[in-house]
């Protein structure tokens, strides 16, 4: 029995890394948002990080939506270029980052997913789904590809 996986266009893989892509950019902006601008969102006197304008942690969530985005942005380079040890890399550290930086933003965000609507759990599925399923394909459409070698010239 063949297992071996059809024919994906490379356009519709590097789409899906897009999605991830797009996902990165939202890390991006809540990143630069949350931790350069908004800081302490209501009262900044009180007890732990949230409260204080000038904490560390602050400059770490800027840090984790730009390693998320430029993550994201390698994911989409290295699908399109069909290197599927690359792209799951970038792919583990762009989930990672965006994990980190959500939990940073929002410790209670896993404990309150039954708030959100169907809407906004398919986004969240398609956000990691997306990219997974582009990291799997990233080299099934190499092997239809004519290497440069093999090409007929053309006779002037």
């Amino acid at each position: 029995m063949n297992w071996a996986m059809p024919h994906v266009p490379r356009v519709f893989i590097v789409a899906l890394a897009f999605v991830g892509w797009l996902w990165s950019g939202w890390a991006l902006l809540a990143g630069l948002l949350w931790g350069a601008a908004l800081r302490c969102d209501e009262a900044c006197d009180g007890q732990g990080w949230r409260r204080s304008l000038d904490a560390w942690q602050w400059n770490g969530i800027v840090v984790l939506g730009v390693v998320a985005f430029i993550a994201g942005t390698a994911l989409v380079i290295f699908v399109w270029r069909r290197r599927r040890a690359y792209a799951a890399a970038a792919l583990v550290i762009e989930l990672g980052a965006v994990l980190v930086l959500g939990t940073a933003l929002s410790p209670e965000w896993l404990e309150h997913l039954d708030r959100r609507s169907v809407g906004e759990l398919a986004a969240m599925l398609a956000g990691i789904a997306a990219p997974i399923v582009a990291v799997v394909l990233a080299n099934s459409s190499a092997r239809h590809a004519t290497p440069r070698a093999q090409r007929p010239t053309e006779s002037p």
